[in-house]
């Protein structure tokens, strides 16, 4: 399991979702929060009894206590992980600056869910952090890499279609197909040990992920798009939601 090393380290506010655990409910961690993504809300849109806690906020020290008390953790979307974490040189003609923090604690929390059946759920770089964190690695650029510019607009959502190709796709997302929104320029390219892929779009880019041996975790899934960004009734965010919670219910 990997270790938070951080040299420097700047705590950020989160009084939105900074809460207390309160009489039994529930503990969500979620790794990083940002305005354009509201994962509390979205949430509360099926549950507004959960109590959510920021691992980015919280002293180094303390990262492993909270994941042992969590019930839950959400990996959520932002910046490029830095390509050193999957082999890949640096290359910041492509790759954003890297954040070297949020690195290790979204990796850290990854493997500690993998090895203890903590539901987790990532979203967009929150899956590219679980496919790292089983050793597989991304495309650095999608337009340069696969010629394609279905998946991001400038600093806008795009849309297109996602195609399921497992039988857990349809189980999760109650569909087998559907339109998401779309806001990334990498993506999964040789995926990590003991994962599946269960969703495509139409460009041959990996959308949605899972454990294989899904009897061996109540719920190891990500997807490449924002479904905390889309309308509440989509079945392509709604479904994938509701069954994380089940997950995190024990139900």
């Amino acid at each position: 399991m990997r270790t938070v090393c951080i040299i420097g380290f700047c705590l950020f506010a989160f009084t939105a979702c900074k809460t207390e655990k309160v009489d039994d409910s529930k503990v969500l961690a979620i790794s990083w929060y940002y305005p354009q993504s509201d994962y509390q809300r979205w949430v509360n849109t099926q549950d507004s009894s959960y109590s959510f806690v920021e691992l980015y906020t919280l002293e180094p020290s303390k990262i492993d206590s909270v994941l042992e008390s969590v019930d839950g953790i959400i990996l959520t979307g932002g910046p490029d992980i830095q390509p050193r974490h999957y082999g890949t040189v640096d290359s910041l003609s492509v790759c954003g600056e890297p954040n070297t923090l949020r690195d290790s604690i979204e990796l850290l929390s990854s493997e500690f869910a993998k090895e203890r059946g903590t539901p987790i759920l990532g979203v967009c770089r929150g899956m590219q952090i679980m496919n790292v964190s089983l050793g597989g690695n991304l495309y650095l650029d999608i337009p340069s890499d696969l010629n394609s510019d279905a998946h991001k607009v400038d600093e806008t959502d795009a849309e297109h279609f996602v195609y399921g190709t497992s039988e857990r796709f349809k189980t999760v997302f109650g569909v087998g197909s559907g339109w998401t929104n779309s806001n990334h320029h990498q993506s999964l390219r040789v995926i990590g040990a003991g994962l599946e892929v269960d969703g495509m779009s139409i460009d041959s880019v990996i959308e949605a992920i899972s454990l294989a041996d899904s009897l061996s975790h109540p719920f190891f899934k990500a997807v490449q798009w924002h479904p905390e960004r889309m309308e509440r009734d989509s079945p392509m965010a709604a479904n994938v939601l509701r069954e994380f919670l089940k997950a995190v219910n024990n139900e």
